[in-house]
């Protein structure tokens, strides 16, 4: 459990490194406090990924329609990122968007560091 944490969390000062993971890779699993947006300019949601350093991450309607909580003050999930094409009307500062795979673990606790508690 802990080498998951520790290869999976997004420290604040590593969100380059994270998402030059998810660039080389083109998927990557990242645990991080996720929020959702509303921008009403383009009448679309947009996720944000509080330590991996995007605010404009394509979402699945389905996301933040079962989890309400991503509208309000966001859920810490375990989430799989895959790198998308840019487009005009997508996300140009970095174009990521969850995968459609099966989401992992939600909470709305904030996770420990990965060596908190150890000796």
């Amino acid at each position: 459990m802990l080498q998951i944490i520790e290869k999976n969390y997004v420290k604040p000062d590593e969100s380059n490194k994270a998402q030059a993971i998810v660039e080389q890779k083109k998927r990557h699993k990242f645990i991080d406090k996720i929020h959702v947006k509303y921008v009403e300019r383009e009448k679309r949601y947009w996720a944000e990924m509080e330590n991996f350093g995007s605010k404009r991450i394509a979402i699945n309607p389905q996301f933040y329609q079962k989890n309400e909580k991503l509208l309000e003050s966001g859920i810490w999930a375990d989430s799989p990122l895959t790198g998308a094409a840019s487009s005009a009307t997508h996300a140009k500062r970095f174009p990521l968007k969850p995968s459609s795979s099966k989401r992992a673990s939600y909470s709305n606790t904030t996770p420990r560091s990965p060596k908190a508690g150890l000796a």
